[in-house]
């Protein structure tokens, strides 16, 4: 971050934000001030283009964030910030602190700033936290002027509030922006708002997936994958006298127009007999992007809020956690080709034999976290007395079950629920940028609340 100028590991750059819409191509000098035919000519010099009308001040109308009060009394954020190739970077959801590396977490990154602050006073990146009743995660809210993730970059958001980045002008993720499960950096977890998986017991979180039974002759049930858009899917059965009944996936939950905001729920813990037993996976969190210009989307942009996979232990396999919530508010949303938004499960760990199955001991595997991807997180494979986990959902939202063993796998994860609400939600500009599919319920689109609507 520029602070004083002394860069100290961030590349975040304090300039005044944008208000309205977005710039022409054709920008002209010149121009008469004021707003009209829908284009705003900004201080008589620069034309910009209002993709949500005038309004009576002569000004663009502005995007009335979801799930925020109104008016919203947080300062507007004045830092244009950029997360630059090769950069990782983990926000915390509930503290607004910032830890950065160059480098993959999964190498030897190099540390680069350890719990910066978002304090609007020195850094222009404005935090506050809004608690919420009913018992509903409470929100953090970052405002910005600009934010750019370049390619090659990540954000990725952790902490259990929920996460709205609010931005009075662009924001252009061409890297990857995650409220995903996540195993590195270490200790891992689920994404901002999601819900944390345990062992010996069912998933946490409004679908949160059933723990495997335990039978005998020492039988083991899988558990269910979490839920949320989809059900997750059931654990495989303890099958050498079926009394190893699995855990079933948890129940759906949540609105397509992802108000409330709410994350993914984790998967239900395998059967075990030890404190060793398997943890079900996490969920992925949820997220909400608000700009009052525009979003755009990279060709190599990824926007994640996947379930984590299974994780192993003793007995049966545990489920994935469901995927979470990915909500977008702008006046222009644009898509270029190859970029994804996902919101997939994870898959279910596969369970664990000793060696009184009459073969050598059987290894536990965890499942494979759910990716912004068009391939579902993969299940694992079954051996002799091991249950494979079941896959993550696919681009149906359909995950699979874990399968039959005398430690049976556990189930797939469901997919969370993604909402895009802009000035021209054509359906043929988002259905190849999405997983689950348009066509499924898990994803929808819509406008945009504006100040046209208050008057």
């Amino acid at each position: 971050m520029i602070l004083g100028g002394c860069r100290s590991g961030f590349q975040t750059i304090v300039a005044p934000g944008s208000d309205g819409g977005s710039a022409d191509a054709g920008d002209a000098a010149g121009c008469t001030p004021g707003c009209v035919d829908d284009v705003w000519c900004v201080d008589g010099a620069e034309q910009r283009t209002c993709a949500l009308g005038c309004d009576p001040s002569g000004r663009c109308h502005q995007v009335i964030p979801s799930n925020l009060p109104q008016p919203l009394a947080i300062p507007a954020g004045t830092a244009n910030v950029v997360v630059p190739d090769g950069e990782t970077w983990v926000l915390d959801s509930v503290e607004g602190r910032i830890d950065a590396w160059r480098g993959s977490p999964e190498g030897d990154p190099e540390r680069l700033v350890r719990g910066v602050l978002a304090d609007g006073d020195t850094t222009g990146i404005v935090f506050d936290e809004l608690m919420v009743a009913d018992g509903l995660r409470d929100m953090g809210v970052v405002r910005v002027a600009s934010l750019t993730i370049e390619e090659g970059a990540t954000l990725q958001a952790k902490g259990d509030n929920v996460l709205i980045i609010v931005s009075e002008g662009d924001i252009v993720v061409r890297g990857r922006l995650s409220v995903a499960a996540f195993r590195l950096p270490a200790p891992g977890g689920p994404g901002a708002g999601g819900f944390q998986g345990s062992r010996r017991n069912d998933g946490r979180g409004p679908g949160g997936g059933l723990e495997g039974q335990t039978g005998q002759p020492f039988t083991f049930g899988g558990g269910g994958g979490g839920s949320y858009g989809s059900a997750g899917a059931p654990g495989g059965t303890g099958n050498f006298d079926g009394t190893g009944l699995p855990g079933e996936g948890g129940a759906t939950y949540g609105e397509p127009t992802l108000i409330p905001l709410i994350g993914g729920s984790a998967g239900g813990a395998g059967a075990s007999f030890t404190s060793e037993g398997s943890i079900g996976g996490n969920g992925g969190g949820a997220l909400q992007l608000v700009s009052q210009t525009r979003i755009l989307l990279g060709s190599q942009g990824r926007v994640d809020a996947s379930g984590g996979g299974g994780l192993r232990g003793r007995g049966g396999g545990s489920g994935g956690g469901s995927g979470g919530a990915i909500l977008l508010e702008a006046p222009t949303v644009d898509v270029e080709v190859g970029a994804l938004l996902g919101v997939s499960g994870g898959a279910g760990a596969r369970g664990i034999t000793p060696d009184d199955c009459g073969v050598s001991q059987e290894e536990s595997e965890d499942g494979a976290d759910g990716r912004a991807e068009r391939t579902p997180a993969p299940g694992t494979s079954t051996m002799v007395c091991s249950g494979g986990g079941g896959a993550g959902s696919d681009s149906e939202g359909e995950p699979r079950a874990g399968k039959d063993a005398r430690d049976a796998g556990g189930g797939g994860g469901g997919a969370g629920r993604i909402r895009i609400n802009t000035g021209d939600p054509d359906p043929s500009r988002f259905e190849l940028h999405v997983v689950p599919a348009l066509t499924t319920d898990m994803v929808s689109l819509g406008v945009p609340q504006t100040t046209a609507d208050q008057l």
